[in-house]
This record gives C-alpha cells, sequence and structure tokens, in this order.
C-alpha cells in the first residue's frame, strides 16, 4: 500500500457548497441500484467519485458538453415561442385591421346608399308627376318645370 495522501474527486452542481459537506440527491431511495445510479438515475442515494483527476476533467467536459445542449435547446424553444407569439400578435393585429376596413367600407357603402336615397328623393318629391315626356315638378318646388 502506498503511503502519502490519496484523493477522491467529484464534479459539483452550481447548487451544491463543498463547505456544507457532501450529500446525495435522494438519500432516501434505498431500493435504487448501483447501474441505475451510473446510467443516471437522478433519486439515488449514491455519491459518484473518482480517484483521478483525468477522469474528472473528462467528466466536467462531457457535463458541460450536455449543459451546452440543454442551453441551446432551451433557447430555441424560447425563440420559437417568441416567434409563434409574435406571429400570432401580428396575425391578430392584421385581423383587426381587416375588420377596421371592412367596417369603413361598409359605413361608405351605408352613407353612399343614404345619399342616393336622399338624392332620389329631392327629385321624385310626392307632388310631382310623371308623364311620358319626362317629369315634371310643381312650381312650389323648383320654381319651373323640366321638360
Amino acid at each position: 500500500m502506498a503511503t502519502g495522501r490519496r484523493y477522491v474527486y467529484r464534479v459539483l452542481s452550481d447548487n451544491e457548497d463543498p463547505s456544507e459537506g457532501l450529500e446525495a440527491r435522494e438519500p432516501g431511495a434505498t431500493d435504487a441500484k448501483v447501474s441505475a445510479h451510473i446510467n443516471g438515475l437522478r433519486a439515488s442515494p449514491y455519491i459518484s467519485t473518482t480517484a483521478t483527476k483525468k477522469a474528472i476533467k473528462a467528466y466536467y467536459r462531457l457535463a458541460l458538453q450536455h449543459y451546452n445542449k440543454e442551453k441551446e435547446k432551451k433557447e430555441k424553444m424560447e425563440k420559437e415561442k417568441k416567434e409563434k407569439k409574435e406571429k400570432k400578435e401580428k396575425e391578430k393585429k392584421e385581423k383587426k385591421e381587416k375588420e377596421k376596413k371592412e367596417t369603413k367600407k361598409k359605413e361608405k357603402e351605408k352613407m353612399e346608399k343614404t345619399e342616393k336615397k336622399e338624392k332620389e328623393k329631392k327629385y321624385l318629391k310626392p307632388e310631382s308627376r310623371q308623364s311620358r315626356w319626362g317629369v315634371f315638378c310643381s312650381s312650389r318646388y323648383r320654381g319651373e318645370s323640366k321638360i
């Protein structure tokens, strides 16, 4: 047996503080198998460690790659969610504008119909008479008749 100091290494999560001691994620999960822990079981009563710096550096790189992939995935999902929300808002805005244009168009048509009816009323007063030569209006309305 070699004499001297021997170390055990562990990669810590962001929320772990070594001054508070190391604790398993789920100390009460006594039915978990070691093989399940090695394969990534979250509810495990075990703590992963290694005796070499080389292994911990490799594990750290893998963890960092996984973290970056998860971060990119999350950012992509947020971006898609944002784009979807913007698209929905744009469609809603376009729908409002379309409804506004349709309302204006209907109001304009209604106004034109009203004006047309008023013009018709102006020329076809109840006292006017129609004959085969044209419309004659009484002198009370126009002052003179049209032929």
